[in-house]
């Protein structure tokens, strides 16, 4: 039987989704933690696990603190035989993530010269990888998959209730307003400029001072235009605000891979991003949402969408997530694995 270490253990659905469906295929899967303060238990569930059987590690985007950790978990799985491959998410850290953007970029060449092949979510990614990172390693792309599974939904009408949203208005959605790169500013810089039955919602923990500031500043400007609570949602809370709301807007500065706009669509929203990353690959222009560029046709495209049109829209959103089978993306990495193993 095919043994498998996935790291780290707590990663979001992708990594939970993945083990899952390797598991129905038969391949046993154990979970290595972030490399971090507990970097002697993450070696020695290594050591534990190599003693076990275990010989290829899927590294998920960069579990480490420092490049010191990076250093001595290569070491350790060289020494132990433990082959690597590498799932990269991302092109950059969503912020500087090793000190300056000079050692992530470093950090991201070291796990590439580890890893025996790598792994993309999207042809536009690869060819962005091999352009900053060169070609010396493998890169397989295996389109991410839905969230079907682990969601919660919840009833639209109970949820506005709820949450107090009116039923003639057009409600906006932001969730995890944490990030700048998610953009924030223009979220806020577009939904203000709407019509009057365009609501804008920011839900979830925010962490960043200067970013709830900003929230904050057009709250109390423009009351009527913005329903913000900036704290910890849980998962219920998470699917009455999806569920209450008809866009999910997430007009991104920077990003590779968005689980954000996966759990949007696997939860049946009309989506307005910007065209970054795999952008496009979930959202498909006119069906299920909109792919923009600039501020101008963000709010363009808001304006055409109503409620009705944001219903069908969010209907076609949930037919593409289906479309993305995990099944499928199980099978693709253990052919990775195997590939790996054998080389």
């Amino acid at each position: 039987m095919l043994r498998v270490l996935l790291c780290p253990d707590s990663s979001g659905p992708h990594l939970t989704l993945l083990g899952k469906y390797l598991t129905a295929i038969d391949v046993r899967v154990r979970m290595v933690p972030w490399f971090g303060k507990q970097t002697a238990w993450s070696m020695a569930k290594l050591i534990a696990y190599r003693l076990g059987g275990y010989r290829v590690m899927n590294l998920n985007w960069l579990p480490f603190n420092n490049l010191t950790e990076m250093r001595l978990a290569r070491w350790t799985c060289r020494i132990l035989g433990i082959r690597t491959v590498w799932t990269v998410h991302n092109l950059s850290p969503h912020s500087v993530q090793f000190g300056s953007r000079e050692a992530d970029a470093e950090a991201m060449r070291y796990v590439m010269d580890w890893s025996r092949e790598l792994v993309v979510h999207s042809e536009r990614t690869r060819s962005e990888f091999q352009g900053l990172f060169g070609s010396s390693r493998p890169v397989n792309v295996v389109p991410l998959a839905n969230y079907l599974d682990l969601i919660q939904t919840a009833d639209p009408q109970a949820s506005r209730k709820k949450l107090h949203f009116p039923e003639d208005k057009v409600m906006v959605l932001m969730l995890g307003p944490s990030r700048w790169n998610k953009g924030i500013r223009s979220f806020l810089k577009v939904v203000s400029t709407l019509p009057d039955n365009y609501v804008g919602v920011l839900a979830g923990g925010c962490r960043n001072p200067e970013i709830r500031d900003l929230i904050t500043t057009y709250q109390r400007s423009q009351p009527q235009k913005f329903v913000v609570r900036l704290e910890h949602l849980s998962e219920e809370e998470v699917a009455e605000y999806y569920a209450a709301s008809d866009i999910f807007f997430m007009p991104f500065e920077d990003i590779t891979t968005s689980g954000s706009i996966m759990e949007a669509i696997s939860q049946g929203k009309a989506v307005v991003s910007t065209d970054k990353g795999n952008m496009r690959m979930l959202v498909v222009d006119g069906e299920n949402g909109y792919v923009v560029s600039t501020e101008e046709e963000m709010a363009s495209r808001l304006r055409s969408i109503d409620r009705e049109i944001a219903r069908r829209m969010g209907v076609r959103s949930l037919e593409i997530a289906r479309s993305t089978d995990w099944s499928e993306t199980a099978s693709e990495y253990k052919e990775i694995f195997e590939r790996v193993l054998s080389s």
